[in-house]
């Protein structure tokens, strides 16, 4: 993993057998201790005031960020075309952020694009629109294997390139953990590679989380090789359309990257052999992508990864 490094705040005192519960991990864990809020009061609190701000319709998008550990929230807007930004919309940006007495929430307007951008190719009528993520096992009773992808490509997602059997479509999740769907597929051959240029493949091994500034690489339909960057942030809030609704997505990571294209939607990020996410498209003009890991578990799939 090079480079690869990762830190967990507490909202408690320090404790020192909390610190060697993470010494011998493969990676190094900074420990933190006297957060502000916890993750899941970090993001109640922000999911919270983006709802309020959204339901005035005044706002054509709004992107938060969470800090847990300072105990504050960051939300950026753009006004609706036409709105001026008037009593009625400062009004409702001051109502929020005095909203919450837990944290210091701050509320500004975006001095740079925000826009968000699923990239997948409209009309699409299978994963032709798509790129297919990792190959995962869908858990329960029975079981199946197939693959993972973005949540607003195509329920009929039809035959995936390479392979003679059909896809069947197993549910989806768009909302607190990413933007990130299923399907299972009867192909024999289902295994734990990931295409990272034409005829050129990778094994997955192992998923882990992202952190800001780690390498990470994607590959998408669209290009004829992988392309690499670096994590820009790591669990960004926005609103997206999926399936003709704007929905709240969060936990999302934005990488410095540019390169993605419609068409790459649900394609693997990954960093050597590791799986890292599953491609989305474009937030403030940079390639976007859902948590591996975060999809394993509200998808209850698994990764191959042997």
């Amino acid at each position: 993993m090079g480079e690869s490094a990762a830190w967990v705040s507490f909202t408690g005192a320090e404790d020192s057998k909390i610190v060697d519960l993470f010494a011998d991990l493969p990676i190094k864990v900074e420990v933190r201790f006297g957060a502000e809020l916890s993750e899941s009061e970090a993001e109640d609190i922000r999911h919270d005031a983006m709802s309020d701000l959204m339901a005035t319709g005044a706002f054509s998008q709004l992107v938060g960020e969470a800090d847990p550990t300072a105990g504050t929230v960051s939300i950026r807007y753009q006004v609706e075309p036409g709105q001026e930004i008037d009593s009625y919309v400062a009004g409702a940006v001051s109502a929020v952020m005095k909203s919450n007495g837990r944290a210091d929430i701050d509320v500004i307007e975006a001095t740079e694009d925000i826009s968000i951008d699923p990239e997948l190719i409209r009309g699409g009528a299978s994963i032709s629109g798509c790129t297919a993520g990792f190959n995962v096992r869908i858990l329960g009773s029975p079981q199946y294997k197939g693959f993972v992808t973005a949540a607003h490509c195509p329920n009929a997602a039809g035959t995936p390139s390479g392979s003679t059997y059909g896809t069947v479509y197993r549910g989806q999740h768009a909302g607190a953990y990413g933007e990130v769907q299923k399907h299972s597929s009867s192909d024999p051959l289902i295994g734990n590679t990931i295409i990272i240029a034409p005829s050129t493949y990778r094994s997955i091994t192992t998923v882990v989380y992202p952190t800001a500034g780690q390498s990470v690489c994607n590959y998408g339909k669209t290009r004829s090789a992988h392309s690499c960057t670096t994590v820009r942030k790591v669990g960004l809030a926005f609103y997206a359309d999926v399936d003709g609704t704007d929905l709240y997505i969060s936990r999302m990571v934005q990488s410095n990257g540019t390169f993605t294209n419609g068409g790459d939607s649900g394609g693997p990020w990954f960093i050597n052999n590791s799986a890292v996410g599953i491609h989305f498209g474009k937030s403030g003009g940079y390639s976007t992508f859902s948590q591996a890991g975060f999809a394993q578990s509200i998808l209850n799939i698994a990764i191959i990864t042997s």
